[in-house]
């Protein structure tokens, strides 16, 4: 009986997938083995344009009954019911039951990252738009699948996003406009980042369900092509505005990397495994799991030195969180945005400069963001008061990553610049990975 439900669910599935009708001209969404959370962040607030059915594609097993239980979780708050209807096909070969697209289709993937830059391929060779999580890619044959795929989506005039959602910090963008003020910031001599995450965390008040995948390098990737792959974006973002950044304007100074140590009962509590899988058991070390997943490098962005590190332990201590710090020297001023225990593991702008210059700069941001204020603490390093009702989190950002790739596809505005800049942050990632030694 569950066999022959499986089979009506999957002919519901081709079917309807995609289909679109004179009276009711709506986006469809297509979400293609979701293994990371991050799919299912996209739905969490409405979608103005897409229909509210979603035709998932994916192996069984956990990951999938995680991610719709996680969507099921997302209700409307007028009638206390789900937003979407979820339409599944679950089999071994699901990528080769995805049909061809119509018109405004869309496909959403999080997951593995072992296969995203194949199913990214394999998307846009079916007609698909494509949303993306990082990484898009994590080896030299993903780089190469994914530059294909690039110029064939440019071809046939569909969009590839990836979901970068840091761009929609508020904190950010407000960096990016004072680094962009010549008269304030003056020139980038230096880019320095840190960024410290948990394997053991909660979203949307639940623990995250990590699968035993994630901390295999092969299938995840290493540190320095994961996390980093945000931290490049908003160094290209925000120094290089108005000029793609292509592979001549980078250079790799050098890397280093090494590993976080989980005790097997560390692994069960975030997995849900009882046994470490055999595709792990290279990484194991006497009684702890050794995953690579901290990494250190230094790359040259024209003339800028430009250095990230990124740290992954097992959980935050009691009344601490994830620590992040975003230093941008000019020769004029510095911009710091952190976030520890200093700021109470909030994130907070500071700047550097003279203060008559700082508040001048201030006074021209009020034009694009009138609720900032500046606070002089005496000793040259004032705090930009961003206002916390003023700023989204990180969970809305996917909403808002999902409604910009959404009016990309509308305007068919998938940019050279943005192609560029994304190919050149993985042959970045790749080249530190292949040159990192361990510490």
């Amino acid at each position: 009986m569950k066999r022959a439900l499986s089979y009506i669910v999957a002919l519901l599935a081709l079917c309807c997938c995609c289909s679109r009708t004179e009276s009711v001209p709506l986006k469809q969404m297509t979400v293609i083995a979701p293994g990371h959370f991050h799919a299912a962040l996209t739905q969490k607030t409405p979608l103005p344009g897409v229909g509210d059915t979603v035709h998932v594609f994916a192996p069984e097993g956990v990951e999938l009954q995680t991610y719709l239980k996680t969507v099921a979780s997302y209700t409307d708050p007028e009638t206390g019911s789900s937003r979407w209807v979820e339409k599944v096909y679950a089999g071994e070969d699901y990528l080769e039951k995805v049909p061809p697209a119509q018109s405004g289709c869309f496909v959403v993937l999080a997951g593995n990252n072992k296969l995203k830059s194949r199913y990214i391929l394999e998307s846009v060779r079916k007609g698909y738009h494509v949303l993306a999580d990082k990484p898009m890619a994590i080896s030299r044959e993903d780089l190469l699948l994914l530059d294909t795929a690039y110029h064939e989506a440019s071809d046939k005039g569909l969009v590839i996003r990836e979901m970068m959602t840091e761009r929609f910090d508020l904190l950010n963008r407000i960096v990016r406009n004072l680094v962009a003020d010549q008269d304030f910031f003056g020139v980038c001599q230096r880019v320095w980042m840190l960024s410290v995450h948990h394997f053991y965390k909660e979203v949307s008040g639940v623990p995250v369900r990590r699968p035993a995948w994630y901390f295999d390098v092969t299938q995840q990737g290493e540190g320095i092509a994961d996390v980093t792959t945000h931290l490049i974006d908003q160094i290209f973002w925000i120094c290089s505005p108005a000029a793609p950044v292509t592979a001549d304007r980078v250079v790799l100074k050098e890397a280093s990397r090494w590993t976080t140590p989980l005790s097997m009962e560390q692994f069960r509590q975030v997995t849900g495994e009882s046994v470490i899988p055999s595709f792990l058991a290279d990484y194991v070390r006497g009684d702890s799991l050794e995953v690579s997943a901290n990494g250190r490098m230094s790359f040259m962005l024209d003339q800028i030195p430009c250095d990230i590190e990124v740290h992954w332990d097992y959980v935050a201590p009691e009344g601490a969180g994830d620590i992040s710090v975003c230093r941008y020297t000019g020769s004029r001023a510095t911009l710091e945005i952190v976030q520890d225990a200093e700021t109470g593991f909030v994130r907070q702008l500071f700047l550097t400069a003279p203060y008559a210059e700082a508040a001048s700069a201030v006074a021209r941001l009020k034009a694009d963001f009138p609720f900032v204020h500046l606070q002089d603490d005496g000793e040259g390093r004032f705090l930009l008061d961003v206002p916390l009702k003023e700023r989204s989190g990180h969970e809305e950002h996917f909403g808002l990553v999902a409604r910009a790739f959404l009016h990309q596809v509308d305007e068919a505005l998938m940019s050279d610049e943005e192609s560029a800049n994304t190919l050149t942050k993985y042959k970045l990632t790749i080249d530190a990975v292949s040159a990192a030694t361990m510490r």
